[in-house]
Formats: structure tokens, sequence, C-alpha cells
């Protein structure tokens, strides 16, 4: 008698991940992560996670994590408003450091324009981004995102793939002590005038570590 695989709601999966379930969409989505779908649900084999969290994957639940999940805790209280304007440790492979930033009713790309949301503006912010560990990292949208937090509020980096004029070259190879420039872009509440309290977050989707940085001071262009 054939065994049918045990299998996971997309809650269940984020839970035992400790991802959001956005993560978790976005990782069948690129493949990343063996779905099937039963009706107009997801469903994940638990097989497919022992795929991700065996020793070398991409999920493995070493010591490292453990702490990395510990940061990720301490980060949250930072943003809150409870601790000082740089984390403790950057755990990433990436340093960031923004120089300016705008806000506009579209942004330009290589084929048409791309007006903001209703009620919504975009938010431009010139970053740069070095590679400070030893060997060459890859500057992969489908793991890293960056998160602009603001008054309790919290907007995920966009259009990573609409070529935009000006933006930051994602799916890229950097060197040890490369660094990148170029602009990311936030959908923001349209009353935004400046950026006086917030903080830049760069994000691992993937193993959950995280650093921030205060970018209160970043003058408009």
């Amino acid at each position: 008698m054939e065994t049918r695989p045990e299998l996971l709601t997309i809650d269940e999966t984020a839970e035992f991940l400790r991802v959001s379930d956005k993560t978790v969409r976005r990782m069948i989505d690129d493949g990343r992560l063996k779905a099937v779908a039963i009706g107009r649900q997801w469903r994940i084999p638990r097989e497919a996670l022992a795929e991700l969290t065996r020793p070398g994957g991409d999920c493995h639940m070493t010591v490292k994590r453990c702490i990395s999940v510990v940061l990720v805790f301490v980060l949250g209280l930072f943003l809150a408003g409870c601790g000082p304007s740089k984390p403790l440790i950057n755990t990433l492979p990436w340093d960031v450091a923004a120089y300016s930033y705008e806000l506009a009713a579209e942004v330009a790309t290589t084929w048409r324009p791309v007006p903001a949301d209703p009620g919504y503006k975009w938010l431009v912010l010139e970053v740069a981004i070095a590679n400070k560990s030893s060997r060459s990292e890859r500057l992969n949208p489908f793991i890293y995102e960056f998160e602009f937090a603001l008054s309790g509020k919290r907007y995920v980096n966009q259009l990573v793939w609409d070529d935009t004029v000006g933006g930051l070259g994602w799916s890229r190879d950097v060197q040890p002590g490369q660094k990148v420039r170029g602009d990311i872009y936030f959908q923001v509440p349209a009353s935004l005038t400046g950026l006086s309290g917030a903080r830049l977050v760069m994000r691992d989707t993937i193993r959950g570590e995280a650093a921030g940085w205060d970018i209160s001071s970043v003058p408009q262009r």
C-alpha cells in the first residue's frame, strides 16, 4: 500500500522554518520549495522541508542560525525604538550606507514609468552595498530584501525586476571589498515628508539574519 506524504500548510511551514508566510510563498513561486496544489491552496510535503534543513541546506538549523534568530529579535527591539541606532552585530556579508533620497510620484524604467498606488508615493533611496566577507557573494533578490521602517510600520523594497533607471543592480556577483551603488524603491504613505526616526533593514529571508541602519540624517536630493 502506497504511503501518502505528510503535507503541511503554508502557516505550518512558516512556523517550522521560522520565516513569514510571505517568504514561504516566494520560495514556492521561485522553485526553492516543492509544493502541491490542493484545490486553491498550497501544501508542502514534509520531505521537501527535510531537503531544505539537511546539513548544508539553505535552512539547516545550526548554532549560527539559532544565534541569528535571537539577533533578529533584538533588532526588532531596535526598530521599536528600544535600542541604539546601529545593530550590535551585523551577521550579513554586506555593509550598507545610504547617501540620499527623494520622494516621487513615479519611478522611471527603461520601458515606461511606474506610478505609485493611490495614497502612496515612491521613496527612492540611494544606497551603496559592500561585500565585507572574504569570498564572492551574490546579491540575490530571492534571498535578500530591504525594509524601510518608520513609526512601527515596515515597507519592503519593490521594482527589483523592472529595469529601473539608476536602480541597484541585483542578481550580480560582488567580490570581497567591492561596492555596488544605486537606488532602491519603497511605496510609502503620501503623507511622508522626511526620514526622521527612520531605519533601513537588510534581511536574509532564508536564514533569518538581518541588520539595520539609522537613516534619519540622510539628505534629500
